[in-house]
């Protein structure tokens, strides 16, 4: 047998070993014999590396993992790989070996893996040969070493009013990572100044945040800024920025200088002052709304809106109450607090205008009014102005005519009364115009003018210019009635009487009466002579009363015919005065005789009643009484010969 050595290479892949090989001839041969040679052994080459117990891990940062790092090289088919090199690289901390050798069973170790500072994920790789694995690790934070101010405090805060937006706190380790874990409890304390903390306590959530929804500070505002500080067990106190105490919501409204009384439109003064304070008695110092509205008594402010000044107080200087005089309280609203006052009577602001209240709407030419006018100095809501005394003038305003009546005095309640008015003028519409000093003037509504008393008359259709003694004129006339301006009465049931004035004898059917148009229209008015020679002319007047009348001019008179009827007298059946009951009827009867008293035959007779109130009468002659009469108030007869028709 022959030794002989082999030599290895040492690489990458082999160990720094070598291997005997011996071969063994058999049956002879020597140094040239034909024996066998020596076979090298299969190099086995890297596939997988595998890491033991799983790919994963989690730790604390800086800290190191609690399991061994150990991986397992195989070949493609399975079979471990000894005596290869495996290399581990971590992306952040360190392991015990960067390197390690695999035993038989293709097994190598790193050591203890000890993790980064940065909370996360770590990672580990094993590389051997071409092959390689990856180990990873989550780091968590270490413990809270620090606190830190996510959400800062405000640079002023509302007292009793929770801090917005609310402060939030979380911790950080030794390494400055974000202690994201929950249930650490942090408080806030106060370091500087002095205010009673509410909701000073609050706990980290899942993400490691702390934050003070319902932090609120209470107390008065003086004394200069406040200094808050967090803290946890074991962790330094951090401090926040000072802030500043200002008041909170307000609580109370305080009035000042409310008056009892005010007029209307008319600034209140001294002006209604509205103090805000919170619930702490801190007045409100920065600007906030005041509003005042009309809380009883109906009408509408004017200047109600004021601002806090730096003490807190909101002062209303043009503040107004406008509408009808009355009783009104006010109500003065800031945030969501509101006070009333007491009563306030409200009275007649500054005279304004002038307003007319009562008038008519129809008057009579040349009469007073029916009613007086009563006009009114008000201010401009429509309140009534007294005080002292005031002139109010009037005058036609459209229309035309004469005024009468002159001007008026106010009284206590700034009202003027014009008793006397009466317009003299045309009828048709008016409207009178009053003024005052200083006021613009107003006007009543149309006020409608008709016709006054009748004091003229005038002839609608003049009688015949020529007439007939004993013979009805053959124009009978008719009479207008008028008043004194000739507007035309329009008047119904006015007697106008028709007289002689330049001869002697009668007149029979001498009255008239108006119909509803004011004419008098006569019929069969007749002149009878008072003997057989009647003169050549004559007038006739017409009258109304004591005032109106009008007188024709000359009327010719021709002689009456021979078979003419001179008179007429009841006839034996009648009586010049019988009494009868309304209703009741009789019958009279008529003689007609002529100039020498002769009874004329067949004449027809015209019966008249005096006054249809007592008594009517029938063409037939029968009597119908009516009412109450006195003597002389009943029927009367007339005749003619011709074509006289009767009349009834």
């Amino acid at each position: 047998m022959r030794v002989r050595p082999f030599p290895f290479r040492t690489g990458r892949a082999l160990a720094a070993a070598f291997t005997v090989s011996v071969s063994v001839a058999c049956g002879g041969g020597g140094d040239g014999g034909g024996g066998g040679g020596v076979t090298p052994p299969v190099t086995r080459v890297p596939a997988s590396v595998t890491f033991e117990g799983g790919t994963s891990a989690s730790g604390t940062v800086g800290a190191a993992l609690g399991t061994q790092i150990a991986v397992t090289v195989r070949t493609a088919d399975n079979l471990p790989v000894p005596r290869t090199t495996v290399t581990f690289t971590a992306s952040a901390g360190t392991v015990s070996s960067t390197t390690a050798q695999t035993d038989d069973n293709g097994r190598a170790t790193a050591g203890t893996w000890t993790l980064g500072t940065t909370a996360g994920t770590q990672t580990l790789t094993a590389q051997a040969g071409s092959a390689s694995a990856q180990y990873s690790a989550t780091a968590a934070a270490g413990a809270a070493a620090s606190l830190e101010i996510v959400t800062a405090l405000p640079g002023s805060v509302r007292v009793g009013v929770p801090i917005t937006p609310a402060p939030s706190v979380r911790a950080r380790d030794q390494f400055n990572n974000i202690v994201n874990r929950p249930g650490t409890v942090i408080t806030v304390v106060l370091q500087t100044g002095t205010a009673v903390l509410s909701g000073a306590e609050a706990t980290t959530n899942a993400a490691g945040l702390a934050t003070f929804s319902a932090l609120t500070l209470a107390g008065a505002v003086s004394g200069g800024p406040r200094t808050l500080a967090f803290s946890a067990p074991g962790i330094p106190t951090i401090a926040a920025s000072p802030i500043l105490l200002e008041a909170g919501a307000a609580a109370t409204l305080a009035l000042q200088n409310v008056p009892t009384g005010a007029r209307a439109g008319v600034v209140v003064a001294p002006g209604i002052v509205v103090r805000v304070v919170d619930q702490f008695d801190n007045p409100l110092t920065r600007p906030t709304p005041v509003t005042a509205t009309i809380a009883s008594g109906g009408g509408t402010l004017s200047g109600a809106t004021a601002t806090t000044d730096a003490s807190g107080n909101a002062a209303f200087a043009s503040l107004s109450i406008d509408g009808a005089v009355g009783t009104r309280s006010l109500r003065f609203a800031a945030e969501q607090v509101a006070v009333t006052t007491s009563s306030i009577i409200l009275s007649a602001g500054d005279p304004s205008q002038l307003t007319v209240t009562s008038q008519p709407t129809i008057v009579e030419n040349t009469l007073p009014f029916p009613a007086p006018v009563l006009v009114r100095i008000t201010d401009r809501f429509g309140n009534g102005v007294g005080g002292a005394s005031r002139t109010v003038a009037v005058a036609v305003s459209s229309g035309g005519g004469v005024l009468l009546g002159g001007a008026a005095q106010t009284d206590a309640v700034g009202v003027a009364s014009f008793g006397s008015l009466r317009i003299v003028g045309s009828a048709g519409p008016r409207t009178l115009s009053f003024s005052t000093a200083g006021l613009s003037a107003a006007n009543t509504a149309p006020i409608q003018l008709i016709a006054g008393p009748p004091r003229s008359m005038a002839f609608f259709q003049q009688p015949s210019g020529t007439i007939v003694a004993g013979v009805p004129f053959v124009t009978q006339p008719a009479l207008q009635l008028a008043d004194t301006s000739g507007n035309v009465v329009r008047q119904a049931g006015t007697l106008v009487r028709a007289t002689l004035l330049d001869a002697t004898g009668q007149l029979l059917n001498d009255v008239a009466e108006t119909n509803a148009n004011g004419l008098a229209i006569f019929e069969q008015l007749t002149f009878l002579p008072a003997n057989a020679f009647p003169p050549l002319t004559m007038r006739l007047r017409f009258s109304s009363g004591a005032d109106a009348f009008v007188v024709t001019g000359n009327m010719n008179i021709q002689p009456p015919q021979a078979s003419a009827v001179r008179s007429v007298a009841y006839g034996a059946t009648a009586q010049r005065l019988f009494v009868i009951d309304p209703g009741q009827t009789v019958g009279i009867s008529a003689v007609a005789r002529d100039l020498v008293g002769a009874a004329l035959p067949a004449v027809p007779m015209v019966y008249h009643s005096a006054s249809t109130t007592v008594a009517t009468v029938r063409s037939t002659g029968a009597i119908t009484g009516v009412g109450a009469g006195v003597p002389g108030s009943g029927p009367s007869a007339q005749g003619r010969r011709r074509s006289w028709t009767p009349c009834t």
